[in-house]
């Protein structure tokens, strides 16, 4: 489809005024014409008939735009042509230019993504040969070639015609929406609590109880909304958490030795047992030496 241009001051310009509502009318049509049919703003004779109806009423409006400086009279006498038609629209040349244009870039694209270069004829049609094109039926035409695929099943489309979103050309398939997911993490969970290892990591570098920062670590992540919400490694998440508690003084520090710290957030005491053991190297390393001698001596 080819748009053509009126500017929108015709409704008060002179000229249209000049030439009357009637003979705009026969130009509005015939300027659809033009840009259906490419004539470069020409109108022949034949066309503006058809448009008014008569031969004689044609030749009256044509005149009379004539007049008013919006057509011009062909030298052969064989139709008009629009006053600066191609100072405001493309020539024939421009358009089929463009046209061609597009369509080698979508043949490109389909190229690039199904990775089947695909040729079309001189009329840009890609499902049908060509008129010109004799070897189709013809007895000089070579033998087709045999095609070495297995015979397809009753129903099933040859190949090539269709192709799976998931298997682009090449075999290799495309991730799939649930990797994609994985990728994207996931949400912390409601009974979500840290690994063992995360726990012992907390007590042997910090001293921090992690199992502490739990409820304020949950109701944080649970209100974060979207893909900010989303996590690939929550006890990763964690660890960054308690050592911003550590670095700002803020961090949840284990009991004392000689208090019986609860289980782990597995449930075993074991590792409960481990926990205070590292806790209570850390403090006796901590403590000050005692007095051996001096003015204090015993």
């Amino acid at each position: 489809m080819t748009w053509t241009k009126i500017d929108d001051s015709l409704a008060s310009h002179p000229k249209v005024c000049a030439a009357g509502n009637e003979a705009m009318g026969l130009w509005v049509r015939a300027l659809a014409h033009c840009g259906a049919y490419l004539t470069d703003g020409v109108v022949t004779d034949a066309v503006v008939t058809a448009i008014v109806g008569s031969s004689a009423h044609a030749k009256r409006l044509g005149a009379r735009l004539v007049a008013a400086g919006l057509w011009e009279p062909l030298p052969n006498g064989s139709g008009w042509r629009f006053h600066d038609f191609l100072a405001y629209n493309p020539s024939r040349d421009e358009v089929l230019s463009e046209r061609d244009r597009k369509r080698k870039a979508g043949l490109a694209s389909a190229a690039k993504r199904w990775g089947t270069p695909r040729s079309s004829n001189s009329s840009g049609n890609t499902c049908y040969p060509s008129a010109t094109d004799h070897s189709i039926g013809s007895r000089d035409a070579p033998d087709p070639v045999p095609d070495p695929s297995p015979p397809r099943s009753l129903g099933e489309p040859p190949s090539g015609l269709l192709r799976s979103p998931e298997t682009p050309p090449g075999g290799a398939r495309r991730s799939s929406t649930k990797t994609k997911t994985e990728d994207r993490g996931t949400r912390l969970l409601e009974d979500w609590t840290p690994s063992d290892a995360v726990v012992a990591w907390a007590a042997k570098e910090h001293g921090v109880d992690a199992l502490a920062c739990l409820d304020e670590f949950r109701d944080y992540w649970r209100a974060v909304p979207g893909a900010k919400g989303r996590k690939t490694n929550w006890n990763a998440t964690l660890r960054n958490r308690i050592r911003e508690l550590v670095a700002k003084g803020r961090a949840p520090l284990l009991p004392p030795p000689e208090y019986s710290p609860p289980a782990t957030a597995n449930g075993d005491p074991a590792q409960a047992r481990e926990v205070a053991r590292i806790v209570a190297d850390l403090r006796k390393a901590k403590s000050p030496a005692p007095v051996t001698g001096g003015r204090n001596a015993t």
